[in-house]
């Protein structure tokens, strides 16, 4: 069921066992698990349906203080929220994720991956991942040389799936959803603590510049965004000086993205070895492609990162990179060429050997990308060049940060402040996993190593890609003086208020946190309408996820 809050009346009320903030990816995903519980659930999104108008817009603007990322204010406030800018790029968190690492200050999750399998095993449902598509060999597998460039312990190839699913397309299911209300136009703008302040008592929401609207509930979950949740939190400051959940002083710190770097060059000097691995990034952005996503979806592709065993060696943060090449003329045709022989090699992303299926993948190279390009009627002494595109892990750093202005937006409410900084942690992990990786290219004489490049300039980064992704700022722990919500995502010392969306992960990994996202607001719907209690079936228990 949808409503206008412009069609209600000022000062009006609405009621709900459960009132989601936040039409986005998080907020959809629980309130599609809630459809059936039996609870009436409040879908609240400050935009509409449709592109969002001026206002919204304006009030969805921050401000950047720290490291400039080139597509700054990349966000979308309307029902569906970053699903419209998201390119369906899927993969859990990996294991290592989760550990606490002795190198990696305020690493570990409160949570194990282990608990984590039941519900990533639920996401892939939701996200539509449940098969890969089959595509035909470009060669016997039979003949493949396994041992490949790298040692099979010293690297990994991370499985990624395009996903087809389009969250718009869930939120207007429900639409039809009795149960489930969907109140577009309406800006949060304060949380009513109770008496006790314990406990959330009401929401009061702005609708325009001069209409207030207030919602009651007996559970609230925020699943505004990285950038939203904590500014949420610390706007309501009404009744506690500092802000709600923030008696530790720690709503919007650690602040972590995915600092994507580009490290050129992978020189070719055998001339047998044509361009072909993935993308020309010369010729399409970034957010072009996560806008074409329909051509991409039901694509599995292989990243190449260290091993578990060689990061806990070196100390080093996780990462994945995709090999591109900057003079192909076609790159959704080039893309799609990887995408299917690696979909044809493995079943999805629950595959149990698909590590030694791609090892053995990368230990053909030479002869996948020659049959790759010959296919497509190149010419094999076709002169070229890589780069490594990969996403890094950033360490958890309490002084990279999301706080308030003084400025206010258009609703009156303070503006974001984003302080996002890369430490020697950051910069170091990076340079040494270039170089790593780079090595046997050049030992096997198949490249001038320049992997590590990019990171040796003193200057680095003036302005970084952060793939679009706030992570960390109202993080899970079991502690209150380590994080700011407990291992069901309730905010510490709020009995009835949670907390949904990648705005709680404790580290970031290399992976998109889409889908592990998913996984935990799957998990949360579980928690606030356990089985018993409607239609929400116990999650099966699963096997491992990924490769």
């Amino acid at each position: 069921m949808h409503i206008d809050a412009r069609t209600l009346d000022h000062n009006a009320t609405l009621k709900a066992d459960i009132a989601i903030v936040g039409a986005g990816i998080a907020g959809i995903t629980l309130a599609i698990e809630l459809m059936d519980s039996g609870l009436s659930v409040l879908l609240i999104e400050c935009g509409s349906y449709e592109t969002p108008d001026a206002m919204a817009e304006d009030v969805a603007r921050w401000q950047e203080v720290g490291i400039r990322d080139v597509e700054p204010h990349l966000c979308n406030r309307r029902v569906g929220g970053s699903g419209w800018l998201w390119g369906g790029h899927c993969r859990p968190l990996d294991p290592i994720d989760f550990e606490k690492r002795d190198w990696v200050p305020h690493s570990g999750w409160p949570i194990r991956y282990e608990d984590m399998l039941p519900h990533f095993d639920r996401a892939l449902d939701i996200c539509d991942l449940r098969t890969v598509p089959g595509a035909s060999v470009v060669w016997d597998a039979r003949q493949t040389d396994a041992q490949g460039l790298y040692p099979w312990d010293q690297v990994q190839y991370p499985l990624n799936r395009m996903g087809a699913v389009d969250f718009y397309q869930h939120a207007l299911t429900l639409r039809l959803c009795g149960r489930v209300r969907v109140l577009t136009c309406a800006t949060l703008s304060d949380v009513r603590l109770t008496h006790d302040l314990r406990g959330v008592d009401h929401l009061v929401c702005k609708v325009g510049e001069t209409k207030t609207i207030r919602v009651e509930a007996q559970r609230f979950v925020l699943a505004a965004g990285g950038v939203e949740n904590p500014s949420i939190l610390l706007r309501a400051d009404s009744q506690h000086e500092c802000g709600i959940g923030n008696q530790h002083d720690l709503v919007g710190r650690f602040l972590q993205a995915h600092p994507t770097v580009d490290c050129p060059f992978l020189m070719l000097n055998d001339p047998k070895l044509p361009p072909a691995m993935v993308l020309d990034w010369s010729r399409i952005s970034v957010t072009d492609i996560y806008r074409r996503r329909e051509a991409l979806r039901d694509y599995a592709f292989a990243k190449i990162g260290l091993s578990p065993q060689v990061q806990r060696e070196h100390k080093l943060l996780n990462a994945a990179g995709l090999l591109s090449s900057f003079n192909r003329t076609d790159p959704t045709a080039c893309w799609r060429e990887f995408q299917q022989f690696v979909a044809s090699r493995g079943e999805g992303l629950l595959e149990d050997d698909a590590h030694q299926k791609l090892s053995a993948f990368f230990g053909r190279t030479d002869e996948l990308l020659r049959a790759m390009h010959m296919l497509r009627g190149g010419n094999p002494r076709e002169d070229c060049y890589f780069i490594l595109r990969f996403a890094a892990e950033q360490s958890p750093d309490p002084e990279s940060r999301v706080g308030l202005l003084e400025e206010l937006d258009a609703l009156g409410n303070r503006r974001p402040a984003l302080d996002w900084r890369i430490n020697e942690l950051d910069r170091d992990s990076i340079k040494r996993t270039c170089e790593i990786l780079g090595q046997p290219f050049e030992a096997h004489g198949l490249a001038e190593d320049r992997l590590a490049e990019p990171v040796m300039d003193p200057s680095w980064p003036r302005v970084l890609h952060g793939g679009f992704h706030y992570i960390g700022t109202t993080r899970m722990a079991s502690d209150p003086t380590q994080g700011v919500v407990d291992t069901d995502c309730r905010v510490f010392g709020v009995r009835n208020l949670y907390v949904a969306g990648c705005s709680v992960f404790p580290t970031c990994g290399h992976a998109p946190p889409t889908f592990t996202m998913v996984a935990l607001a799957a998990r949360l719907a579980r928690h606030l309408a356990p089985a018993g209690q409607g239609q929400i079936a116990e999650p099966k228990a699963a096997a491992p996820v990924g490769a």
